[in-house]
């Protein structure tokens, strides 16, 4: 027997942080988890690469993603690999097994979430526009506990553990579009699961624990009150936002950024239930960043 809760989280969700798009020193921290338009101020080349713990098992090291993108005149292109986006649920599914002591053994689920691939292109009509598209892979395994009797002779049998496996992978698909009012002041649109194919079919069972493709949309604002200091809002229609602050100072010929960024989920409780800071380093070559979370 399964417990089902109601349990959501931001669509855009990105390890770096929220930076303002419009500073070319910060283009490849917007990933395309937060910036479906895949508008980066790129001069040739750009290469990400992130590795950091796990969120729940601290001891745990992932290599998160490694992203590669490229600018074709006004044309980008972005592919990414993330091997480090999964997340992993063991629990007791309610049935147990009655053993030869007459103890019990649980029988357990395991639920395997995982995003494999990405890929962004974009094309930027003017200074002010922008329109982009985001393509990404994701693979669902659902690894339930049962048992059966296995017969020996006519009257005698036992109980057998057998695993019952499902698996479903879909790509998801999703437009966005970017436009600077002026210096100060930008807005972004995009879809939330604007097109999701290749998903299979799976039992009545497990379709509750699917990931979740609802339609939506989510708005983010960029504005800049200050020299290098920006505040940035993204709202998502399922009632989730993140609304945060970046910094950029200047020091000899590199850069240093702050970040900070509130977080609100549809369903969870506080109402800031989380705080995403992020602390870079920049310079014309290349850029390191550390990042975190703190849920609440």
């Amino acid at each position: 027997m399964f417990c089902s809760i109601n349990i959501w989280a931001q669509s855009s969700f990105g390890l770096n942080g929220l930076w303002n798009l419009a500073d070319k020193s910060t283009a490849l921290l917007n990933s395309l988890d937060n910036n479906p338009s895949n508008y980066i101020l790129l001069r040739d080349w750009g290469l990400s690469f992130s590795y950091g713990g796990e969120f729940s098992k601290p001891v745990a090291s992932n290599i998160y993603l490694i992203s590669l993108s490229k600018r074709f005149g006004n044309h980008t292109l972005t592919a990414r690999y993330t091997p480090g986006y999964e997340k992993e649920f063991l629990f007791s599914n309610g049935s147990s097994i009655i053993l030869e002591d007459s103890s019990f053994q649980s029988l357990n689920s395991r639920f395997t979430y995982n995003e494999l691939l990405g890929f962004g292109y974009a094309y930027k009509f003017s200074p002010k526009f922008s329109v982009g598209f985001s393509l990404r892979y994701f693979t669902q395994e659902f690894n339930n506990e049962t048992f059966k009797p296995v017969s020996v002779g006519d009257t005698l049998f036992f109980l057998e553990r057998e695993n019952l496996i499902e698996t479903t992978n879909f790509w998801k698909g999703d437009i966005g579009f970017s436009y600077f009012l002026n210096d100060w002041l930008s807005l972004s649109i995009a879809s939330i699961n604007l097109l999701n194919f290749g998903e299979q079919s799976i039992g009545e069972e497990n379709e509750q624990y699917e990931i979740r493709t609802d339609k939506a949309a989510s708005l983010r604002l960029s504005f800049i009150p200050f020299s290098q200091t920006s505040l940035n809002f993204l709202y998502e229609t399922n009632n989730s936002f993140q609304l945060g602050m970046n910094k950029i100072f200047n020091i000899y010929d590199s850069e240093i950024g702050l970040s900070i960024a509130a977080l609100h989920d549809k369903y969870q409780l506080p109402f800031i239930n989380g705080l995403l800071a992020g602390l870079t380093y920049l310079n014309d070559f290349f850029g390191i960043t550390l990042s975190g979370v703190k849920y609440f």
